[in-house]
């Protein structure tokens, strides 16, 4: 199986879905691309609307949905502003986010119980690795962070390079 169609497709399955599923393999990257190049190009912003422009035969959803997206992953923002498409409602203007005059910082979106548990053992595991990789540096009988850090990492004080565990594969 094509590497394009691998999630997008059940095993076996017709030729048409295979087909389809290759299409949007190659169809999605490049529409949140176009998208993202669109909003660079912009520096008073764009909405919704004028993505159509990119490929008028293009169902408006799926530019909407790149939108989003990228959206969601902080590249493109809200710049505030407000602007009446053609039929005189108002839509939001979106900008990339180097024309955006505070842009917020970019956060890692975390859904679902199981994925903030992944992302806690993998910060835990981060921090935990910190300390094995400072604990030689702070050996000394007197140094209260080498207290702390062998309190942390549950080994005797003062710290013995013999003492210090692995660090845990992350």
């Amino acid at each position: 199986m094509n590497d394009d169609r691998k999630g997008r497709t059940r095993t076996p399955d017709h030729a048409t879905s295979e087909a389809a599923a290759e299409s949007v393999g190659r169809r999605a990257p490049t529409i949140r691309a176009r998208v993202l190049a669109f909003a660079a190009k912009r520096p008073l912003g764009f909405i919704d609307e004028e993505l159509l422009a990119l490929d008028p035969d293009a169902p408006e959803s799926s530019y909407r949905k790149r939108r989003t997206e990228l959206t969601d992953d902080g590249l493109i923002l809200d710049s505030g502003l407000k602007s009446r498409k053609r039929n005189g409602e108002l839509a939001i203007v979106w900008c990339h986010r180097k024309f955006h005059p505070a842009p917020p910082p970019i956060t890692e979106k975390v859904r679902g119980p199981s994925a903030q548990a992944l992302a806690k053992r993998k910060r835990e595991k981060l921090m935990f690795n910190a300390l094995v990789k400072a604990a030689p540096h702070h050996q000394g009988a007197h140094s209260e962070v080498g207290r702390t850090i062998a309190e942390a990492l549950n080994i005797p004080f003062p710290i013995r390079v013999t003492d210090i565990p692995a660090p845990k594969p992350i």
